[in-house]
């Protein structure tokens, strides 16, 4: 008698376990992956920044990572760019990858910003900055510089001279996880130089937007959780996929030479969904962002049906090298990339958006062998640095609070078996 009631109790225990651990984290394969919210982290080797330029560690080409320090004075941190040849351009990305689930009743934001200095500390380039809230998480913390070519020519630019002495500053600002170290994702590509002798001598111009006019059944697909692991979409192609709030969906479409991306985010029918908007974003293979003619685009979740469409500004070609305008993200052929974010305020529950993105390439390619970028390695050539997702977990007030509920429920059991017992007797 003893052993069955104390089996009974044990089959209790557990069953109330389960009740506190997440299903996935038991391993139940029953846990559908909606109801995860899909994180982002960093990739790349490990570089410590440092509080001055005489401590910067040295970047090579490729993908780093590094935690930034809590907010507050002299919480900047300094990274030694690479040495380049004439002609070269180095281009340096810097990703703070937030985690929307800490402080989640703050109003506040994060400021991020990049710079690029000159070994006397002197900027040398534009700013490159982000701003994120809890409030509306609605875009990515993505400060993206380049130092421009290293002429010896007279340029006045972060390279000017033959100066090979360059760094990059990065801090943060803004009462949001202030107390928090937050890691940052680092890219650093170098861009060869351009043989003057291979270019065509036509420069494109700014077109309108396009429509994209492809219809048909949508093919189920699942975004991937940061630019090195995006998935790849075909240049004409419908697909489905759903966010939840304060996910990332990531996205990329070849364009070689002679190409425009357009696409299409049609809004699904998800009006009970977590997530109030979709907003989507666009980047060039170097990460720029100015190669459509807005920042970005939003529909909300009572738009059933509605669509955004985005084009960029023109063709892909190398002749924009030059150009100092919008138009020169346009001159990398390569992986261009598209972003969906669930933005929500203070959601409720787990419940998909749900929506449709259509691809629609157009233009005929040329310029066969050119020069292309690869995120995955941060350089023009192969191989793939690893990434990793997850699952959001509950923080450990969350996790301690479902403890107690779970020892409150217990406790109950026990009473109940107590007072079975005393009865019996």
């Amino acid at each position: 008698m003893k052993k069955t009631t104390w089996g009974i109790c044990l089959g209790a225990c557990l069953a109330l376990t389960s009740l506190v651990v997440p299903a996935h984290a038991a391993g139940d394969s029953s846990e559908s992956s909606d109801s995860v919210i899909l994180r982002h982290q960093s990739v790349g080797e490990q570089a410590a920044g440092s509080q001055d330029l005489g401590g910067a560690p040295q970047l090579e080409a490729g993908a780093w990572q590094d935690l930034l320090p809590v907010t507050g004075e002299d919480s900047a941190r300094y990274y030694r760019l690479p040495a380049v040849q004439e002609g070269e351009n180095i281009n340096v990305s810097a990703q703070l990858i937030i985690d929307p689930m800490n402080q989640p009743s703050s109003r506040e934001n994060i400021k991020f910003a990049g710079e690029l200095v000159t070994g006397d500390g002197r900027r040398c380039a534009s700013t490159g900055t982000a701003t994120v809230s809890r409030d509306w998480f609605d875009r990515l913390a993505l400060a993206r510089l380049d130092t421009g070519a290293k002429r010896s020519d007279g340029y006045t630019g972060c390279l000017a001279q033959g100066n090979d002495e360059v760094y990059l500053k990065l801090e943060r600002t803004g009462t949001w996880q202030a107390d928090t170290g937050i890691p940052v994702e680092l890219r650093v590509i170098v861009e060869p130089a351009v043989d003057p002798t291979t270019l065509s001598g036509q420069i494109p111009t700014t077109l309108p937007p396009a429509n994209v006019t492809l219809s048909g059944a949508a093919e189920p697909i699942s975004g991937g959780s940061g630019f090195s692991n995006a998935t790849e979409l075909a240049g004409e192609s419908i697909h489905a996929d759903s966010v939840l709030p304060f996910e990332i969906k990531y996205y990329k479409v070849h364009l070689a030479e002679g190409q425009r991306l357009n696409y299409r985010l049609t809004m699904g029918d998800s009006r009970d969904a977590s997530a109030n908007r979709l907003v989507t974003r666009t980047y060039s293979p170097l990460l720029a962002g100015n190669v459509v003619e807005r920042d970005s685009a939003e529909l909300s979740r009572e738009d059933v049906g509605a669509s955004v469409t985005r084009s960029t500004l023109s063709e892909v070609s190398r002749d924009l090298v030059d150009s100092a305008g919008q138009l020169s993200g346009l001159r990398t052929p390569g992986y261009y990339y598209i972003t969906v974010v669930g933005a929500a305020r203070d959601p409720r529950g787990l419940n998909p958006l749900e929506y449709e993105l259509a691809v629609q390439v157009t233009g005929e390619a040329g310029g066969g062998g050119a020069w292309e970028p690869a995120l995955d390695t941060g350089t023009g050539g192969g191989g793939v640095l690893g990434t990793a997702t997850g699952g959001w977990w509950p923080t450990a007030a969350q996790f301690g609070a479902l403890l107690g509920g779970a020892a409150v429920a217990l406790a109950g059991f026990a009473g109940l078996w107590l007072l079975r017992r005393r009865r019996r007797t």
